[in-house]
């Protein structure tokens, strides 16, 4: 009897633990206060970009597999919880990945797919097998017009890892400055569900 006592509090406790997970960014369980969470970054080597910072969202400048990142950091309007963190690899001006009327897209497509796939292997050995997948392109577009269809929104890359604690999702993305300039991008995506939540609740409690 104390024997199946013994069982059953052990799967509750686990079970319990499993509730209480929270998602992890850089080894960092993604909850807290968004000062705290910060420091544990800072601690990390993240560095603050006051520039592009508010109350309720923090920018920092860091790594993330090797790769230069900026890391968006948002937190919940009410208790100021973290609830998801927004990786940017900009793949990236100093390499041409800055669209000039001149530049090889080729070239930019490349290494814009090659830095995709890196990190997507490393997700999927880390996490398994993606829960969805998306690559495509409108037929409309033939290949090496992928960019093209990337700035009219006809091309979609994008694969979500589904875990108990929330949600890894890594796209290729665009950002437009100017006609004839803009960023190709590596996006990643932490969004812890427990914390999702309170933000959806938080919110709602305000209609």
């Amino acid at each position: 009897m104390k024997k199946l006592l013994s069982v059953f509090v052990l799967v509750v406790a686990l079970l319990s633990c499993s509730r209480n997970a929270h998602l992890e960014f850089k080894g960092i369980p993604v909850t807290g206060s968004l000062k705290d969470f910060c420091s544990k970054l800072e601690a990390k080597g993240f560095v603050l970009d006051p520039m592009e910072t508010t109350a309720n969202a923090v920018c920092m400048d860091g790594t993330l597999a090797g790769e230069s990142i900026k890391a968006y950091i948002y937190s919940t309007p009410k208790t100021n919880t973290v609830y998801s963190v927004v990786a940017v690899i900009n793949v990236d001006r100093n390499d041409g990945i800055v669209e000039t009327i001149i530049a090889d897209e080729y070239k930019q497509w490349d290494q814009l797919t090659d830095k995709y796939f890196h990190l997507k292997d490393m997700l999927t050995d880390k996490y398994g097998a993606p829960a969805t997948c998306t690559e495509v392109m409108d037929p409309v577009y033939c290949q090496g017009n992928e960019l093209t269809a990337l700035r009219n929104d006809k091309l979609t890359y994008r694969s979500d890892y589904k875990t108990d604690a929330g949600t890894i999702a890594i796209q290729i993305a665009q950002m437009e400055h100017s006609l004839f300039s803009r960023d190709y991008l590596v996006v990643l995506f932490y969004d812890d569900t427990q914390n999702c939540a309170l933000h959806n609740k938080e919110i709602v409690d305000d209609l």
